[in-house]
C-alpha cells in the first residue's frame, strides 16, 4: 500500500452534507479492501457509490488513481443527468450508461473485461 497517508478532513470543514461524508468514507474503504485483497489489477476498474442523501449522485475515483491512492475527499461526484463536479486536472472517463443499468443498486463494481457492471 501507499506509504502517502493524509490525515482526514472534519466534515464541517467541507462543503457536504453526513451522509455524502460517510459514502465517501465507505466508497475509500472499499477501494483500499479492494488493494488489500489483490482485487486492483488494472487502474480502469471502477468502485462507485450511491450517495446517501441524493439517489441520483453516485462518487467515483478519478480517472487513473491508484486503487491505494483514494481518499475520502478524492471523489468525484457524478450525476446521472447533470455535470460532474470535477476540478481542472481531474480527469474522468466513466460511462453514464454504467451507473444508469440498474438504478436501484448502491454500489458498483466494474472492470473493462467485463461486459456489464455488477451491482450489489
Amino acid at each position: 500500500m501507499s506509504k502517502n497517508v493524509r490525515p482526514m478532513t472534519p466534515v464541517g470543514q467541507i462543503n457536504m452534507t453526513e451522509g455524502e461524508w460517510r459514502s465517501r468514507v465507505e466508497c475509500a474503504a472499499g477501494h483500499h479492501l479492494l488493494e488489500l485483497y489483490h482485487l486492483t489489477d488494472m487502474v480502469e476498474g471502477v468502485l462507485g457509490v450511491r450517495v446517501e442523501d441524493e439517489p441520483d449522485a453516485y462518487l467515483l475515483k478519478t480517472y487513473r488513481t491508484f486503487f491505494d491512492e483514494v481518499c475520502a475527499p478524492d471523489f468525484i461526484k457524478l450525476r446521472l443527468e447533470k455535470e460532474s463536479d470535477q476540478e481542472i486536472g481531474r480527469s474522468l472517463h466513466y460511462r453514464r450508461r454504467a451507473l444508469k443499468f440498474r438504478p436501484g443498486g448502491r454500489m458498483t463494481w466494474r472492470k473493462n473485461d467485463l461486459e456489464r457492471p455488477r451491482l450489489f
